[in-house]
Order: C-alpha cells, then sequence, then structure tokens
C-alpha cells in the first residue's frame, strides 16, 4: 500500500490554510468564499480518498514515515511564513 491519499489531504490542507490565512489577514469579508471557491479540486480530491487514510496509516513503513513526516513539517513551516507575511515586525518577533 502507499501513502497517496494521505499526501493528498495534507497537501489540502497545507493548500487550504495557508490561503485562509492569507485571505483572512485583512478580515473577514464576503469574497473571501472565494477561499473555498478556489481550493474546491483540492479539498475534492482529499475527500474522495480520505477512507483509505486510515488503512495507509496502519500499513506505514519506514521511508513512508519519513515522507510523511516532511510533508508535515513542510505543511507547518508553510503556515507559519503565512502567518508570519505582512505582519509588523514588532508582531513577528
Amino acid at each position: 500500500m502507499d501513502i497517496k491519499e494521505t499526501k493528498e489531504l495534507l497537501a489540502a490542507v497545507k493548500k487550504l490554510s495557508v490561503d485562509v490565512i492569507k485571505g483572512l489577514k485583512d478580515g473577514v469579508q464576503f469574497d473571501d468564499i472565494n477561499i473555498l471557491i478556489g481550493n474546491i479540486d483540492s479539498i475534492k480530491v482529499a475527500i474522495e480518498g480520505i477512507g483509505q487514510v486510515d488503512d495507509e496509516i496502519k500499513d506505514l513503513d519506514l521511508n513512508e514515515v519519513k515522507e510523511l513526516v516532511g510533508e508535515a513539517i513542510d505543511l507547518i513551516t508553510a503556515v507559519l511564513a503565512a502567518v508570519k507575511s505582512d505582519l509588523p515586525a514588532s508582531v513577528v518577533e
């Protein structure tokens, strides 16, 4: 078994999280719905395979664990970068 569905889920979470963080920096606006619309394809792909994620996680080998850890680190790094972007220096420090 591979980890395709788990990676797709992480990718969707990463993209949606970063887009939501960046989109809401100016406050909640009516047109923020475009964030969801712009992510609909990645959300759809992730949801379609979400039922297989549990089995993929149960069947991980060491290389797959390393790969998923790398994906998780990339996700966290991207979210932190989005949070820090366009904030005054005093808030980031």
